[in-house]
Formats: C-alpha cells, structure tokens, sequence
C-alpha cells in the first residue's frame, strides 16, 4: 500500500476444509475494543466502514461506490482515481478499495460463477 504497510494473504484459513485464505494487513488491528487483535479483516469490518463514509460525506461515498462497483466489475482502479477520495474516518480508501478486492477474488475461488462476488457485494457494500 502506499503508506508500505503490505497486504498479504495466508492460507490454509482453516475454514472449509482449507480451500480459502486470509486476507492480512501489515499494522492494522480490525478487532473491537476488549477482542483479540487481529489484522485480517471480516466482511463486517469493511460494511462498518462503509457505513461510516457514507455517513461522513453521502456526495464523496457515492463516488467512491463507483470505484468499489469497478473493482466488484473486475476493472482496474487507478492510484489518481483513489487519491480523489477522502474521508476522516476509518481506513483510507486505498485499504479499503485493495482489500475488497482479495475478498472478491477468495469468493470467487469458494464459490464459482460470480456466485460468491455477488453475495459479498449485496451484503458487504452499503448502496449510494
């Protein structure tokens, strides 16, 4: 990532019989106050930040939705399409942005044809 913190993935998982992997960020703890600290993040970890730059700034997220939709539509997002996006709370859109797409991928390995990708983006994505 930019700020060199590195986005790494480690399997086995030891969830569904070892076919799925961890997406782990280098410096970052996603577990709650009084949880054991962890730096893989979960499908609610990233809804919850969502949430809040939806609520930070409506205008700014529904940009950043389209982003997010790209990376959901397998296209490439530039580093100068992210660096227009900012927002005060959470994790920088960069994180954001790289870490959905290794979840999308792990979902597209677990459950073929789109299947998977499409259930992550209904329930993980808050809409515009």
């Amino acid at each position: 990532m930019q700020n060199g913190d590195k986005l790494y993935l480690q399997r086995p998982a030891y969830l569904h019989n070892g076919l799925d992997f961890l997406i782990c960020v280098e410096n970052t703890n996603y577990a709650k106050p009084n949880e054991k600290e962890r730096n893989n993040p979960k499908h609610e970890d990233i809804t919850e930040d969502l949430l809040k730059k939806k609520e930070e700034n409506p205008k700014m997220y529904a940009e950043f939705y389209e982003l997010l939709r790209k990376v959901y539509e397998c296209h490439d997002v530039t580093d100068e399409e992210i660096s227009k996006i900012h927002f005060k709370s959470g994790y920088s859109p960069e994180h954001i942005i790289k870490v959905l797409k290794w979840m999308f991928i792990e979902q597209d390995i677990r459950y073929w044809n789109y299947a998977g990708r499409k259930k992550t983006w209904e329930e993980v994505i808050p809409k515009s």
